[in-house]
């Protein structure tokens, strides 16, 4: 058993020889320009990687920022705007409907009769819930005073429908049109009441 180990080792040893001509009979001769050119190419992408790795970082860091600034804007924005009280908004709805009483009578009747009970008529304050600087027309050379602005039209359980937006002024004491659209021919944007109910653009209820 001995003597078998001994032979196989002496034929490994053979197999192995030391010559170099041998062991290296079979390797490629690679030009020393050539071998320096891919070492560039290699070093160009890792600088490559490396350059989008940071872009994509700083990309993130970007989208990171932006988000901050819009909260810290909102939370700015929420500081400086009034909150607006139930009595106030109640002042606002009670003068609207006083003026305007047909929102709830003649049009929430109207619509809840159509819809047959599936939408009535409401009323949502438009705007920043503070008055606006109101004009008559369109070029601003007509200042009215300041006015919250009201919207009216029909709520259904998935969406709404609009009828017309009011200026309702910030002493309770009036109440305006506004032609949104615009629907008249004028340089007015905003119209008295009674100049609203007598064109052709105040709601002609047909069933």
């Amino acid at each position: 058993m001995i003597l078998i180990v001994m032979m196989l080792v002496i034929l490994c040893t053979a197999c192995g020889t030391e010559d170099s001509d041998f062991r290296f009979s079979h390797a490629v001769d690679v030009p020393k320009e050539r071998l320096e050119e891919l070492m560039e190419d290699d070093a160009e992408a890792i600088r490559a990687d490396e350059k989008s790795a940071e872009d994509d970082a700083e990309a993130v860091q970007a989208e990171e920022k932006s988000i901050v600034d819009d909260v810290q804007e909102e939370q700015e924005i929420q500081k400086t705007e009034p909150d607006m009280t139930e009595e106030e908004f109640a002042q606002i709805t009670r003068c609207l409907n006083e003026q305007v009483p047909e929102i709830f009578d003649e049009w929430n009747d109207y619509v809840v009769e159509v819809s047959e009970g599936k939408a009535h008529m409401m009323e949502r304050m438009g705007g920043d819930y503070v008055p606006e600087d109101i004009y008559r027309d369109y070029a601003k050379t007509e200042y009215l005073g300041k006015y919250y602005c009201v919207y009216v039209g029909e709520s259904w359980d998935d969406h709404c429908v609009n009828w017309a937006y009011f200026y309702v002024r910030e002493d309770f004491d009036e109440v305006l049109w506004y032609d949104f659209i615009p629907l008249m021919d004028s340089d007015y944007c905003v119209f008295y009441l009674d100049e609203w109910r007598n064109s052709e653009w105040y709601p002609k209820l047909e069933k």
